[in-house]
């Protein structure tokens, strides 16, 4: 139990902080529904669990290796985090307010298996996450979960606890959801959303 209450903490820690991701997890809700952006949050779950699984089971050696890679990982992220700017500012550049309101949804954008696998990706390849669990891993608090049992119940906090805040942040789109999607709306959140994803994609750069 212990474990797993570290590794909900965890999770949350990782998770509540609104970055590039959590932008784009509100985004899909907000563009496809709760389902499409639970989805979406499930992926960075998964991925926030996976680096976990991997911290308590390398270990230590995980850190140093990472953080000799560090300087790659940051150009990595800001190379795709702009291009995930380019897609979420679309609707920023529609001609005419028509265009935008009679533009027939797309269903494979709207596809929960395709905002998992997609977010999923980015959440892997996004340094903060790698970062953040090769410290921990690095750290002495995982040295005290030496069991399969107590590491397998430190993955499942972190699932469960990622997993909780980003269905948070799909609910939250998808509660804004009938105000947003008129054309101004879209063109007003979509912008602000490409804004704040190409500062996250500058720091990335910059901490290069």
């Amino acid at each position: 139990m212990h474990a797993l209450l570290e590794g909900i903490i965890a999770g949350l820690a990782v998770a509540i902080p609104l970055g590039a991701i959590g932008v784009l997890i509100i985004q899909r809700a907000v563009e496809h529904g709760f389902v499409s952006g639970a989805a979406a949050g499930l992926g960075t779950a998964t991925a926030d669990a996976a680096y976990a699984a991997l911290a308590v089971t390398v270990g230590a050696a995980v850190g140093p290796a990472i953080a000799a890679h560090a300087t790659a990982l940051h150009w990595a992220a800001a190379v795709v985090l702009m291009a995930v700017a380019v897609v979420l500012a679309r609707p920023v550049w529609s001609r005419g307010d028509a265009s935008v309101a009679a533009a027939p949804p797309d269903a494979r954008a709207a596809s929960p298996l395709r905002s998992y696998a997609m977010v999923l990706g980015l959440t892997l390849a996004n340094p903060t996450t790698v970062i953040y669990f090769a410290a921990l891993a690095a750290g002495p608090a995982l040295g005290a979960h030496a069991s399969g049992a107590s590491r397998a119940a430190f993955v499942a906090g972190v699932l469960l606890g990622s997993a909780v805040w980003q269905v948070v942040l799909a609910a939250v789109g998808a509660g804004f959801r009938s105000r947003l999607l008129t054309p101004t709306a879209r063109r007003w959140t979509a912008g602000v959303g490409a804004a704040l994803v190409v500062v996250l994609a500058l720091r990335s750069a910059i901490a290069a």
